[in-house]
């Protein structure tokens, strides 16, 4: 005698609720995949490439870096890139006081060049705005009657 197999009926249950499906319009003939597609699907798609633990680390890198950036910028939801503003003149020279500050007390001859080269840095920024004021006459802020 013949030993039953055990999954025709459950094929049979599944084939007849598809068939169900296809009558009432829900599934289409050409959407259909057997039985055998379904509990033993292909190893490997050739149309999708395999994705590493390097590439989904390297994608939140780069999201996180723009939302950074974003916020840094305050950007607003149109994606117009950020534009960062260059400092004042007062930022700058204050930026150099601070190294200047900071390396002074150092002995080493690469940071006595630098402290050099931030004090000719501020000689130059702060001849160039002398160079860009106006002449003014006192006049010139009263109103005449």
């Amino acid at each position: 005698m013949p030993v039953p197999d055990p999954n025709a009926n459950v094929e049979k249950d599944v084939q007849e609720s598809l068939d169900a499906l296809q009558d009432t319009g829900a599934l289409q003939t050409a959407n259909q995949m057997s039985i055998e597609s379904l509990l033993n699907p292909e190893a490997k798609h050739d149309d999708m490439e395999e994705i590493t633990d390097e590439d989904i680390f390297d994608v939140v890198i780069m999201v996180q870096n723009k939302e950074e950036v974003e916020e840094a910028c305050n950007a607003d939801a149109s994606g117009d890139e950020c534009i960062i503003p260059i400092p004042s003149r007062k930022e700058a020279l204050k930026a150099v006081s601070t190294l200047q500050q900071y390396i002074g007390s150092m002995n080493d001859p690469f940071l006595h060049q630098l402290e050099g080269i931030l004090a000719s840095f501020s000689w130059k920024t702060c001849l160039k705005e002398v160079h860009s004021l106006k002449d003014t006459e006192i006049t010139m802020y009263f109103t005449s009657k």
